[in-house]
This record gives structure tokens, sequence and C-alpha cells, in this order.
């Protein structure tokens, strides 16, 4: 009964807070005593006051249309004013005076309210110096509109600021959603979509002659998975279109924000604590964002579900693992059983290698627990020295290290020497190994591959770098050319592609997928060229500015020679003299130069 009376109340004040029946209601209720006044006055023949109540009804009467025309509602109330203050029928109309006054204020803006309320003024002003015959007019006036007009005009500001800070809220929200939709679909599903290509490419790379029907599907599941990653980084542009960082960008989100997940779980009403055991290590990038993940799950599942329990959680860093659990009383206090939503995470930690269960607690409550090994060791499988190309494989996830691997060992003339799931191992084995191709993921753990690139190109310059990255945004692939990477390619690619873009590299050349040589040149092509030339360029003669250029053109050194009527061997020479004056390795890193300096232009 009480809750049917309580629906009833709240739907009835919903409907009269609609702007036309409220307005409506109000002067139907502040007319109403008026009209049987009137009624009254009339049946006894009383003019005078007769009159003045007829006055105040159309005053109300005009403070119908007050919120769409509050202009016209202000001139008419301050018409039957002025008409009853020369008559002196009644002073001035008082309530609906004030009210035409209030809508004025609240319902315009700027100088349209600057005017109305001048003229207003100026008009009560003199009505009542001439109609009362009494100093003072002016301040009467300046109480009857400045005072109401200004109460409109600050309820107004008030309203939008409230909306503009509801917006902002709004907003705030839809981005922070945005950023973690991408991560996910980042950390997730193009990570799967990646393992799944990379080892359907391993597979078809390593499937014996004769096998057609085998080899035409596994082309079809690599050309879907690829499909899919285009879709991907469409559908990812459109969530970094508010110019916030990219899914590759640091997020902040892992182990070492724990503390403050627990912190933020008490202050929402989830009593929490965080035990940490075990010497606590840098993990990898998957693991970590699996660990933060889990916790941050559980506990909003805790949150939502089993309210006024309390949780625990324990991280456990072991020598080759890490181990998380996450406790709760919910079911001990009867909240029935939570509806944890594990399923992503499920898949994150099988992603790393490692599981995750859950279920209902023997002593009462609920537990979510995951067991995930870490890549500790460098795993630097090396073969017996031989003509091929060495290959340096790094990247933090093991399954992709796989599928390459199957595509390059392949191949005669490549040998996969060595492995590693971090920068820091990268730099490592290369000065151990000394291979001559690194295949270098951008995006790792600890050091990473824009950071190991540049310490491998600065130690060893016979080690060539070629890029990987599961997104190939513009600043990921400028990132590894300044670093001194010798190319770049999404992690998508096919066997094909992969295996010439080895070659490429180790023969000294650029190996940059056409689709990101065109955006890359895009770039800098809307990027307005500098005022002054810089100083890497000032020691350059006509003849190799002139090189550079045709460079930046898209010329081989054979075109550039018949171009200039000299042999390949002097522009070879140009060439190298060039690249040591600019401090570039290779033509990727020159184009870049050319266009950075303004030396060409679109349409050149």
């Amino acid at each position: 009964m009480g809750v049917r009376v309580a629906r009833a109340f709240m739907k009835t004040v919903r409907f009269f807070r609609r702007p036309k029946v409220f307005d409506r209601t109000l002067v139907a209720v502040l007319a109403l005593p008026a009209l049987i006044a009137l009624v009254a006055l009339t049946a006894r023949g009383t003019v005078g006051d007769s009159l003045t109540l007829v006055h105040y009804l159309l005053a109300m009467v005009c403070l119908l249309v007050r919120r769409r025309h509050p202009i016209v509602t202000a001139a008419a109330v301050t018409a039957i004013d002025s008409v009853a203050i020369l008559t002196q029928t009644i002073v001035f109309t008082n309530l609906p005076t004030a009210i035409a006054m209030y809508s004025l204020g609240r319902y315009t803006i700027g100088r349209t309210t600057a005017i109305a309320t001048a003229i207003a003024y100026a008009f009560y002003a003199v009505v009542m110096e001439v109609g009362l015959r009494a100093q003072g007019g002016w301040l009467a006036a300046l109480f009857t509109v400045g005072v109401f007009v200004g109460a409109g005009q600050f309820v107004r500001l008030r309203i939008e600021l409230n909306e503009r800070g509801r917006h902002e809220v709004a907003e705030a929200a839809v981005r922070a959603e945005r950023r973690r939709i991408a991560r996910e679909l980042h950390d997730v599903v193009a990570h799967h979509i990646t393992v799944i290509n990379a080892l359907v490419g391993g597979a078809r790379a390593t499937l014996p002659p004769g096998h057609d029907v085998t080899r035409g599907a596994l082309e079809s599941a690599e050309q879907t998975a690829r499909q899919a990653m285009s879709e991907m980084r469409r559908l990812l542009d459109v969530l970094r279109a508010d110019g916030n960082e990219g899914p590759d960008a640091a997020t902040g989100v892992g182990a070492e924000r724990l503390p403050a997940l627990i912190k933020e779980a008490g202050s929402a009403g989830l009593p929490a604590s965080l035990t940490v055991t075990g010497e606590p290590v840098e993990l990898p990038a998957a693991v970590d964002h699996a660990v933060y993940r889990i916790v941050q799950e559980a506990l909003t599942n805790t949150r939502k579900h089993a309210t006024g329990a309390r949780a625990s959680v324990r991280l456990v860093y072991e020598p080759a693992a890490v181990e998380v659990e996450v406790l709760d009383d919910g079911l001990a206090l009867g909240h029935g059983t939570p509806g944890f939503g594990l399923g992503g995470m499920a898949e994150r930690v099988a992603l790393c290698g490692g599981r995750l269960t859950t279920g209902p607690r023997p002593e009462g409550g609920f537990r979510v627990h995951a067991h995930i090994p870490l890549e500790t060791t460098l795993t630097a499988t090396e073969k017996l020295p031989g003509a091929g190309i060495r290959i340096l494989l790094a990247d933090d996830h093991a399954l992709v290290r796989m599928g390459f691997r199957l595509m390059l060992d392949a191949q005669p003339d490549l040998d996969v020497v060595g492995e590693a799931a971090d920068g820091e191992q990268a730099v490592e084995l290369s000065r151990r190994l000394r291979p001559d191709v690194v295949l270098m993921d951008l995006h790792m753990p600890g050091l990473d591959g824009v950071r190991a690139t540049e310490q491998i190109t600065a130690e060893l310059p016979g080690v060539r770098v070629l890029a990987l990255s599961t997104f190939d945004l513009d600043e990921n692939v400028v990132a590894a050319l300044r670093a001194g990477a010798d190319g770049f390619l999404p992690k998508d690619v096919s066997p094909e592609e992969l295996i010439e873009g080895v070659r490429v590299v180790h023969r000294g050349e650029s190996a940059v997928a056409p689709r990101l040589l065109t955006r890359l040149i895009g770039t800098f092509v809307r990027t307005p060229p500098p005022r002054q030339t810089p100083v890497a360029l000032a020691g350059l003669t006509e003849r190799e500015r002139e090189i550079l250029v045709l460079i930046a053109r898209g010329r081989s050194n054979a075109e550039i020679a018949e171009d200039l009527a000299v042999s390949p061997s002097t522009v070879k020479n140009h060439v190298t003299n060039l690249f040591a004056k600019i401090g570039v390795r290779d033509r990727a890193q020159a184009v870049i130069v050319a266009y950075e300096a303004g030396l060409i232009h679109p349409g050149e």
C-alpha cells in the first residue's frame, strides 16, 4: 500500500513539473482567489475594487507564455502596471510583476536581457514618478525590475553551471569508457587475432608440397585474420578520435596500482585488504594487466552483489609465476551467489598461459584465484653457424614468437637463433648472439621496443632491426624509425611479407609496408616546413641536397644515377656521405628528414 502511494505521488510530481502544466497550475492557483473576489465585488457593484482585480487577472494571464515569450510577457505586464499606476487604480500588481521580471532574467541571455531590463526599468521609473508624484520612484523601479531580473539571471547561471558540470562528467565518463574499451580490444581481442595469424602463417609456411586444400584453407584463415585486424584498426581510430592516448600508450593499470584500487574500494563502501608476499618483480605487460583486471573485476562484483561483505586480496610472487587470490564473505552474510563476470579475465589469463578458477568457498563467501607463469629466463636456442640470416625474436607473447619461428625456420636461408620476452632480454641477447636481424615488438614490459632499438643500433651497428607492432599507428612508425629501426611491419603481415622484410633489411634497405609509408609521408606532408634549415642540413653540398630530395621522392640509386647522368657508384658514395652528415641509417629516415626540413612538398 505504501509503495503504491509513493509511486502515485512521484508520478503526480513528475506530471506537475512539466513546464506547461506548471505554468497553468501556477496561474490558476494565484488567479482563482482574485476571480472569486471579482465575482463577489461585481455582484455588490464596487467598481473601483473590481478594476484592481481585473488588472491583476490580466497580468496573471500574461504569465501563461512567460517561458516561450519572456520579453512579450514582461512588456504586457509593464503596460498593465503602467495603466494601473497612472489611473491610480492600483499601485502595481506585485506578484505578476515579480514573476514576469524573474522570467525575463531566467529565459533571456546576454544583450537581449540587458536591453529589455533597461527599457523596463526606465519605463517603471518614469511611470512611478509621474503617476505617484512622489520622490524615489527610480528606487522603487530598481527594486521592481533589478532584483527580480537579477534573481532570474542567478538561477539561469546556476542551472547552466550544473548542466555544464554534468555534461563534463558525462564526457569524462565516455572518454574513460572509450579508453577502457580500446585497451580491452588491444590487450585481449587484438592479441588473440595476432596469435591466430602468426600460428596459421607458421603452419602454412611449414606445410609440405601437395596439400593444396589445406594450404588454401590456411590462406583463407590468414586473410580472415588480417581483415579482422583491419576492422579493429578502424574501430580503434574511432575510439581514439577524441584525441586521447591510444591503446598502446601507457595506461597506468597494473599490479603497482593495486593499493590505490584497494583504497578506492574502501571509499566505495567495500572494506578490503591487500597482502603481498614474495619478492616483487616487474611483470610482463599482459600478466600485469591480467592481475589488475582480475582484482578490479572481483572487487566490483563483490561490491555489486554482496553489500556489506568484506574482501581480501593476496598477491604472491613466485620464482616462475605470480598468483592472485580475491576472497569475500558475501555468501556467509546471506547475500546469495555473486554474479562474477570474469569470462574476459579467464581468456586473458589463458592467453598468458595461466589458470583462473572461481567459485564459492566451503566456509562461506566467494573465491577468485589465478595462477600465471612468468617467462623470466632467456631462451636462446643457438644453431650451428651457417650461411643463413641469423634472427632474434623479441616479443612478450610466447605464441606470437612461436608463429614467427615457424614461418622463418621453414626458409633455408633464415635461422632463428634466440628469443627474448622483453626489451632488456633483447639487448642482452643481441650483445651475446650478434644476430643479423632483430624482429622487435615495440610494446613490451620494462624496456620497450623503441628504447631497446636505440640501444642495439647505437652499440651494435651491424645489427639491423625490423620493428613490429599490433597496431600501425603513425606515432609508432615514426618512433621506431627515429630510434634506428630499418623497417616497420604490422604483426598481421603474411609469412611472405615477413620473410621478404627480413631479407630486405638484411640487405641494408628499408622495409616499410606500402600503406604505412604512404601514411607516414602524408603525416609529414601535413606538417608545415620549418622556417629555418636544420643545422644537420647546413653542411650538405648542393649535390647531396639534390640527392636527398630524389630519395624523398622514392628514387632508387640507379634512377638517381640516370637522372643526374652519373655512375651508380658515385651516387652510392654520395648517399653514404649524406647519411653520415644528417645522422640517419637508411632511406626511410632520410625521407623523414627531407620532409621535416621542408626540402620537398606535395606535388613536386
